[in-house]
């Protein structure tokens, strides 16, 4: 029986890493459940954190993911989208050096969520491969474009990010 649970767990890991959007759809399927701790822990911070500086970002990205649930709503359904018009909070761990090396050859998998007040948003995952699996290490989340008010309403979005 062990064995196959064993079995079981590993084909799980191995399926869950096969494909840009599986993985993102996995971070999404996290955070709209509430899961901000299991959310944070899949953003790859890098290489040569200590165990305690990977805690430590973690529960900062846990904090930040619960406050974006907050302050734009549970998202009740999402799916890939096409449409890039939009303007966003972006939350990551590694450091610029990190980003900036990554962040050009990353793929990007964009979703079109629908928040719990019925208003329509964007959650968009950046994944690198590593050791041949997709580990996101930037994810954006806002609302559509839509001139100044929109560019507003995230910037009102950093600002709180920052006092948190």
């Amino acid at each position: 029986m062990k064995t196959m649970f064993l079995l079981l767990f590993l084909y799980s890991g191995l399926s869950y890493g096969s494909t840009p959007e599986a993985v993102a759809s996995k971070y999404l399927e996290n955070f709209s459940s509430h899961r901000y701790s299991a959310a944070a822990k899949m953003i790859y911070c890098g290489e040569g954190l200590s165990e305690a500086e990977l805690s430590d970002k973690y529960a900062g990205l846990s904090k930040e993911l619960k406050f974006l649930d907050d302050e734009f709503g549970a998202v009740t359904q999402y799916n890939v989208s096409n449409d890039h018009m939009y303007v966003a909070a972006t939350l990551g761990c590694g450091s610029h050096d990190f980003l900036e090396t990554n962040l050009g050859s990353a793929k990007v998998v964009v979703f079109g969520v629908t928040y719990n007040n019925k208003s329509p948003g964007y959650i968009v995952v950046k994944l690198i491969s590593v050791n041949d699996k997709f580990l996101p290490i930037t994810v954006d989340h806002g609302i559509p474009m839509d001139g100044l008010f929109s560019t507003a309403r995230i910037m009102s979005v950093y600002k709180k990010l920052t006092e948190l």
